[in-house]
């Protein structure tokens, strides 16, 4: 895939985003491929959780190469809608994932409903 230089987004200096110019995907037909494809270098990213087995064989594979896990937060995907219903909390602040009112909306249907009826689909 390549970049498209009229692309509306730009980020907080002013710079068209994506940073990128290509994007070259492999498409693999193996059970869990992008955690196979990436621990033997034959990918430089992957886009799935960081587990400690993705560690553990990456390092076996590949020793002297760094990479890192990181969370890049909220994904580029702009297709569909969804509310985090989440009931648990962040083991590392104790903070609730969800905020209590937010919890309830995005757990009442009319609310869903609503949400859903005001997406002009047509337009899209």
């Amino acid at each position: 895939m390549e970049r498209n230089p009229y692309y509306w987004e730009v980020d907080k200096q002013g710079q068209r985003l994506p940073y990128l110019d290509t994007i070259m995907y492999t498409i693999v037909r193996i059970p869990r491929p992008s955690t196979c494809v990436f621990c033997t270098g034959r990918a430089t990213s992957m886009r799935q959780p960081c587990t400690r087995t993705i560690t553990t064989t990456t390092r076996r594979n590949r020793p002297r190469d760094v990479f890192k896990c990181l969370d890049l937060g909220v994904g580029p995907e702009r297709g569909f809608i969804w509310f985090n219903q989440n009931t648990e909390s962040d083991p590392k602040t104790g903070k609730p994932h969800v905020d209590a009112k937010k919890l309830k909306w995005f757990r009442n249907q009319k609310f869903r409903q609503a949400v859903s009826y005001a997406i002009d689909r047509e337009s899209i």
